[in-house]
Parts: structure tokens; sequence; C-alpha cells
């Protein structure tokens, strides 16, 4: 695919620019993939870009938590089957699907505990490896194409704060960190709370019982700045390799 600008290996500008000669355009929004942990689903993720490539997508983005990271809470720790950050770095790029098709990636909370506990950035060094991966470098960025501008956001303030980090006023806003899909529109934009991509696990004191495991495939005409159609994938949850609503 050589319809890509600016496109160095390490963006870590927050802004994307890219030039694909066609109106309507594809995208498959994923987050959540916390790669390291015993519940990652490396066999969903594999899914479904080959499910990508079958299927037309343009472009696919990751709202952040790629890893799962290193934060010493509840029993975080206990369910890492990858526990040091060159483990979680070499396993993230052996076993990341290898596609034609562009990712883009914002980190996140998972992803920034590793600065914190090793002062590295677990996703610049791998896409230091991984050409085929594009790096945003923060829990928020801005993709362009023509005059539609596609924000993703990651984080744990309200939704209206993570966009004005932004700078950009997007069209559509992807939102990782909750685990959950929910999708609305506002005046400004259109909001889709992209699901996640890890089995259910139980942390006490915290509420993720209602997680929901799946992607989004979005139709977006590029030229009116809107959503044609979107489509939620959803996946078994309950340990069986199987993937539901195709």
């Amino acid at each position: 695919m050589n319809n890509i600008i600016n496109s160095q290996s390490n963006i870590l500008n927050k802004k994307a620019v890219l030039k694909l000669e066609k109106d309507i355009i594809k995208i498959m929004a994923i987050s959540d993939t916390h790669l390291g942990c015993l519940q990652d689903r490396v066999d969903y993720l594999k899914y479904f870009y080959k499910y990508a490539e079958e299927f037309g997508v343009d472009i696919i983005i990751h709202c952040g938590d790629l890893t799962d990271g290193y934060l010493n809470y509840l029993d975080q720790i206990e369910n890492l089957k990858y526990k040091t950050f060159d483990d979680q770095k070499e396993y993230v790029i052996d076993v990341y699907p290898e596609s034609s098709i562009p990712t883009f990636i914002i980190a996140g909370n998972h992803d920034f505990s590793w600065q914190n506990k090793e002062g590295m950035d677990i996703i610049a060094e791998i896409v230091k490896v991984r050409k085929d991966l594009y790096y945003l470098g923060d829990t928020e960025g801005i993709i362009k194409l023509s005059n539609l501008k596609i924000g993703l956001i990651h984080g744990h303030k309200k939704i209206a704060q993570e966009i004005r980090k932004l700078k950009l006023s997007p069209d559509i806003v992807f939102k990782g960190h909750s685990h959950i899909c929910m999708k609305r529109r506002t005046r400004y934009y259109s909001l889709l709370q992209v699901p996640c991509l890890v089995d259910y696990r139980y942390h006490p004191g915290m509420s993720n019982r209602e997680s929901v495991l799946g992607v989004y495939i979005i139709d977006i005409n590029v030229k009116y700045q809107e959503v044609l159609e979107d489509q939620l994938i959803k996946c078994s949850n309950d340990g069986a390799k199987r993937v539901l609503r195709l």
C-alpha cells in the first residue's frame, strides 16, 4: 500500500496525514489487546487481520493498551505471562499480525506503565522493529484524510477533555480503555467506544464485568466526513475460539 504520506516508522507527533484515492474508506477499529497477559487473545487478533484483508479494510486503528504493561495493583502482575519490558516487547513483535494494511496506534495507561517502571516507551521500541506499525506517540492522536479528521483517544478523563487535547476538532472519534462498545452522535462529532480483545479477568474492586470482545468495521465518506455504516463484530467471551455475527 503506497498511499501513506508523512509516514515515518515512528510518527510520534500525534498526527498522521494519509492520501487515499477513494471517496469511501473502510476502517477496522480495535483496542485493549493487553498483549502479554494470560488472557490475551492473539487468535482473535490474527483472525480479524485476516478478515480485514479479505473484506477490503483500508486502515486499522488501535486505541491503546497494546500491551498489558506492569501495574503494581491488585492481581495484575499475577495475570502476566511476560513480566519484563523486553519479554513483552519481543512477544508483541513476534505475535502481532503483519499486514499490508497500515495500523495506527496510540498508547494506553497499561503501555505507559513501562515508562514509570523502566523509563522507556514500549510502543516506540516495538515500531522500531515493526515498520508496518505507526505510532502516534501518546494517548491521543489524529489521522487526517483530506478534510476528514479521525481522532483516537484512550484515557481516564471525560471524553470532552481528551478530545480537547487533540488540538484539531475531529469529525469522528474512536475511544479505547473502557472495554465496552457504544456509539453516539454529538453536534460536533461521531463517537465510537471500541471494545477490547482480551478475555474477562476479575480484579477485586474493579468493575469490568461488562467487557465486550470485538471490533468495529466502519465505512466513512471522506468528502462529507460522515459515517455511512458501522458494524460491531462481537467475539465469544466464554473461552471458545469463535466469532459471532459475521
